[in-house]
């Protein structure tokens, strides 16, 4: 992918989802070079082209949204969870293609069956693993269920891409924590260090799995849920402290 069709990706995007600063523009065309680039280098052209109609679909689906706490459109979320899995070492395209559309059915609304018929059955139920609402309300909540699912689901393939794109998807959010109000804060720092020690040891199970089976060939991700964790855990550390005080005074 060139930097004219590049070019002309981001300036349809802009179309779909404008922002509202120059900053925030800058920030968002960045991001959308950076994640077509690596996408390009790492998917080839074939690969890249789907990369950019789940953008371009995502986009649609969020359109008129916003971060609470940025000038830039939703879609900014999307795309820097991608750009989070790249920088843990992860450039498997389903991966990024799922994270790219991971809210489209929890904050949107949009079916399965329409990611299933757009993007195949695999890409669907990575997207369905990592929602925890649809149209606002709970799904499979009752009891954990929806951290329990995600954690023990049989799919192992689909299960590690879940999985890794809710510490990609964690480690973003983390970067708004600053904006919460101080319950929110808590409560999702406590959510946080409940759930994602045990989802660690479900992607490590799963990935040592599968790469025994010889299903997964790359080496260096036997060693992802410890990046994954340490990653996520010096971002979250100056929140932690927050609620450790916060803890200790009740």
């Amino acid at each position: 992918m060139n930097r004219t069709e590049i070019n002309r990706l981001v300036n349809d995007l802009l179309m779909i989802t404008p922002c509202k600063s120059n900053r925030s523009t800058e920030k968002f065309e960045e991001a959308v070079r950076k994640l077509m680039s690596v996408s390009y280098q790492h998917f080839g052209h074939k690969g890249v082209r789907k990369v950019e109609e789940a953008l371009l679909f995502a986009a649609e689906k969020h359109q008129g949204e916003y971060r609470e706490c940025e000038n830039a459109p939703y879609i900014l979320h999307p795309i820097s969870t991608a750009l989070n899995l790249f920088k843990l070492g992860v450039f498997d395209k389903k991966c990024t293609i799922a994270s790219v559309l991971h809210d489209v059915h929890e904050d949107e609304g949009v079916a399965i069956r329409e990611i299933t018929k757009k993007f195949g059955r695999d890409i669907a139920q990575i997207v369905h693993l990592v929602s925890k609402k649809h149209k606002g309300e709970f799904i499979n909540h009752k009891n954990g269920g929806f951290w329990k699912n995600l954690k023990k689901h049989r799919n192992l393939n689909n299960r590690w891409r879940a999985i890794i794109i809710k510490f990609a998807d964690r480690i973003h959010n983390i970067s708004t924590f600053g904006n919460m109000e101080e319950k929110r804060l808590f409560r999702k720092v406590k959510e946080t260090l409940d759930q994602f020690k045990e989802l660690g040891e479900s992607l490590n199970k799963a990935i040592q799995s599968l790469h025994k089976q010889g299903i997964i060939k790359d080496d260096s991700l036997l060693t992802l849920a410890w990046r994954a964790s340490n990653r996520l855990h010096h971002e979250l550390a100056p929140y932690r402290n927050k609620y450790e005080q916060y803890i200790s005074k009740l």
